[in-house]
């Protein structure tokens, strides 16, 4: 019998689906309104407007998964550091600033939606309020930012043991040559 899953990894599995049908959602749009526009001489009405929202939808859900599991694009020139206090020092302090610059990204999402509604901000063709699509992704950053937090204590508390052997380089596959 498995162990249940944590609550953190079952969040992030539920938010990368959410974006994973928003991108495809975001695909399905883009391919009627061209499919439309070249065949039927008649684009998607407010595809433009979808998409925008839908890409929204999937940066602002597959963020905290990223985040979750480390996989933003950094330099590894630390790649396999044993976690000394130094290097766990210098993990903590990365997480630090990720928690702190998203917590800020998310106060300010706040109040800018907040601005949205009050002037009753819509987008586009579809005359889709601002405000609602602005308020979920000021919740997704701090969503982020609790990762972050989450993140400084792991880097804290990690030991030699915890920490997985660098990734093994990738194989040719003969795709392309």
């Amino acid at each position: 019998m498995s162990q249940p899953q944590a609550v953190p990894e079952r969040a992030s599995g539920w938010l990368e689906t959410l974006g994973a049908i928003a991108l495809f959602a975001m695909m399905a749009v883009t391919f009627v309104d061209i499919a439309g526009r070249f065949l039927l001489n008649r684009p998607l009405a407010g595809s433009t407007d979808l998409v925008q929202v839908l890409l929204l939808l999937t940066a602002g859900c597959t963020l905290p998964a990223v985040t979750c599991r480390g996989e933003h694009l950094s330099i590894g020139l630390f790649d396999g550091a044993r976690p000394t206090p130094l290097e766990r020092a210098r993990r903590a302090m990365v997480a630090v600033v990720l928690a702190v610059t998203f917590a800020a990204l998310a106060v300010l999402l706040w109040r800018y939606a907040g601005e949205t509604a009050r002037n009753g901000d819509v987008i586009g063709y579809l005359r889709l309020p601002v405000a609602p699509f602005v308020y979920a992704l000021s919740a997704l950053c701090l969503v982020c930012a609790l990762v972050g937090a989450a993140l400084v204590r792991r880097a804290l508390r990690c030991r030699p043991d915890d920490v997985p052997s660098p990734a093994a380089p990738l194989e040719h596959t003969g795709a392309a040559t």
